[in-house]
């Protein structure tokens, strides 16, 4: 019993009552509007229809597609009954009507009961009485021309969802039972003296039984096969029904012919050579321009084979026509037909012989290629030994074009000429092109190796030891570049060091030491031995025992005349004084000579 299925359609059958008592709770005034938006569409279909013909269709209508729905329920759910089919339709019908007798503008009718109860049955009557004709029979289906020795299948159906059924099961002597089982997942079946009864716990319509029947190997060509379930009865859960019997007929036939020959075979326009033989396969025949098709005469040696033809649409020039028998087990044969069409008469080949197309593989020509330069050069290395020439013809009935493919160069000179030839569509005319193909000359220079060493190899080399410094190892071999440019930076450094020092030591004046103030910028010196000023040294103590050495001046100190004014003490001046003369002949410059002479005695 498929439950499910009957649930679903009774709600269907419910939702849609709902729908119909719905229209019918709406005031006249809106019914009133709808009916007339639709009457306004079906009269472009049909002009003379009316608002009150609409209305009286639209309650038929509406109770058929409740009957269906009643019907269907009741059917799947195999609790179906007339009475239960029929008196719900009635009931629904009286139930509308009374419902538009309090509806503003409605009002109930005992027409339209009778009218909505007429609805309903022929709704279910449309959804019933398919099912019940459909149970009268069962079949018996399988293939009916057979060979000795031979399996067939036979199948028995039933037109209507059931539960099991039962049958008695015969057949001809020159068959025999090989096997049997149910077509419908998880339904059993069992056979006791030929008599079948198969059943299960879901419902099933359709193919439920299959049997195979083999064929006695020593049936002959035309014998009959015969076999039949009779007393077919099933059940749907609620009741048996006697569908009565299926049978199905067959005949031995002979076997599928493998004779794929012609008996006979010609041309109407054209003679065939050689002569037509069923073993001969190939032939040729020529004819004129005028005939654009070869027209064909064959007769096959087997009526079941088949024939098919092609390529017997002639062009002008070579085709090729073939004949295909395919005998009744599938054997095939082929006829081959080459004919030749001769050109038209009044045609003038052409003498065209030029060249679309020049390469060589690998190299280029030059000039570049054109049809009508014929000479060309082309350079490839020495190591070349053979070339590929390709080419294709300017015109496409050209006959060909020759000294294409691969070409062997000489091996003992540098150029090997190479000659392509075009030949026109009137085979007379050519047209022939010269590549000068040349090899580079040798490579004799002296080709530098390269001299892989194994890290694994590389002997140890130990670290480098500078006396005074630290030991620094050294990776590998250091060349004399690199030596000579750490010596150099080495020098530069032990000089700044040393002009670092001498700089510090530098003697300034004694008037800067004794007031302790900050140097103030001094004037340029009358006299430069240097264009960069020399750097001050440190002041030293003097000897008391050494005799104080000449200091050079820019200028000699004289006296001064009695009548010009001391200089002023440098401790009563001014911060914004200008420097006097005494206090430049003060400054001390500083000639190589005292440079040499500050070193010594540092």
């Amino acid at each position: 019993m498929n439950r499910r299925a009957s649930r679903i359609l009774t709600a269907c059958a419910g939702a849609w009552l709902l729908v119909i008592w719905g229209q019918s709770c709406m005031p006249a005034v809106h019914s009133g509007a709808e009916s007339g938006a639709l009457l306004t569409v079906v009269q472009r279909l049909l002009p003379h229809m009316t608002d009150h013909i609409l209305r009286k269709c639209a309650h038929f209508g509406e109770y058929a597609l409740l009957g269906v729905f009643t019907a269907a329920a009741l059917r799947t759910g195999m609790h179906f009954s007339w009475p239960a089919a029929l008196l719900p339709g009635t009931f629904a019908a009286l139930c509308d009507e009374t419902i538009q007798l309090f509806v503003p503008g409605r009002s109930g009718q005992i027409t339209d009961v009778w009218l909505d109860t007429a609805g309903y049955l022929t709704g279910a009557l449309l959804t019933l009485l398919p099912q019940r004709a459909l149970a009268a029979g069962a079949t018996l289906t399988g293939t009916s021309a057979l060979l000795p020795g031979d399996t067939v299948t036979l199948t028995l159906s039933v037109p209507s969802k059931v539960y099991g059924l039962s049958a008695d099961l015969s057949y001809s002597s020159n068959l025999s039972l090989s096997n049997y089982n149910c077509s419908v997942s998880g339904w059993s079946i069992v056979m006791n003296n030929n008599k079948f009864s198969a059943y299960g716990t879901s419902s099933s319509s359709g193919g439920v039984v299959t049997i195979k029947m083999k064929v006695s190997s020593s049936a002959k060509e035309g014998d009959a096969l015969s076999a039949a379930f009779s007393n077919v009865v099933v059940s749907d859960g609620n009741s048996d029904t006697d569908l009565g019997s299926a049978s199905w007929s067959g005949k031995i036939t002979a076997a599928p012919s493998g004779n794929c020959d012609l008996s006979s075979l010609s041309c109407s326009n054209a003679t065939l050579s050689p002569s037509f033989s069923a073993k001969t396969t190939y032939y040729t025949c020529t004819v004129p321009f005028a005939v654009e098709k070869l027209e064909l005469n064959y007769k096959k040696a087997d009526n079941t084979s088949s024939v098919s033809v092609s390529g017997n649409e002639l062009a002008v020039g070579a085709n090729t026509v073939t004949i295909k028998v395919t005998a009744a087990n599938g054997t095939t044969k082929t006829y081959t037909i080459d004919v030749t069409r001769q050109q038209d008469p009044n045609y003038k080949a052409s003498t065209d012989a030029a060249l679309s197309t020049l390469t060589i593989e690998g190299a280029t020509l030059s000039p570049t290629f054109t049809p009508t330069v014929t000479d060309y050069i082309a350079y490839v290395p020495f190591e070349t030994r053979q070339v590929t020439i390709a080419a294709a013809a300017k015109d496409e009935k050209a006959q060909g074009v020759t000294g294409t493919g691969a070409v062997q160069l000489s091996a003992t000179e540098s150029e090997t000429v190479v000659t392509v030839t075009g030949t026109a569509e009137d085979g007379k005319t050519k047209q022939a092109y010269t590549i000068h193909v040349l090899r580079m000359p040798a490579y004799t220079g002296i080709v530098p190796t390269v001299e892989v060493i194994d890290p694994a190899t590389i002997p140890a080399v130990a670290p480098l030891e500078i006396p005074g410094t630290l030991t620094l190892p050294l990776l590998g071999e250091i060349r004399t570049l690199y030596v000579a440019i750490a010596v150099a930076v080495l020098l530069v450094i032990v000089l700044f060091l040393l002009g670092f020092l001498i700089g510090r030591g530098r003697v300034g004046s004694a008037d800067d030491y004794e007031d302790d103030e900050p140097e103030e910028p001094q004037p340029p010196a009358l006299e430069k031995r240097h264009t960069a000023p020399v750097p001050r040294l440190v002041p030293r103590q003097e000897e008391p025992a050494e005799e104080p050495r000449p200091v050079r001046q820019t200028a000699a100190v004289t006296a001064a005349p009695a009548e010009e004014p001391a200089p002023a003490p440098k401790a009563e001046r001014s911060a914004t004084d200008e420097p006097s003369q005494s206090d430049e002949d003060e400054v001390r410059t500083m000639s190589l000579d005292d440079l040499l002479d500050d070193i010594h005695k540092m």
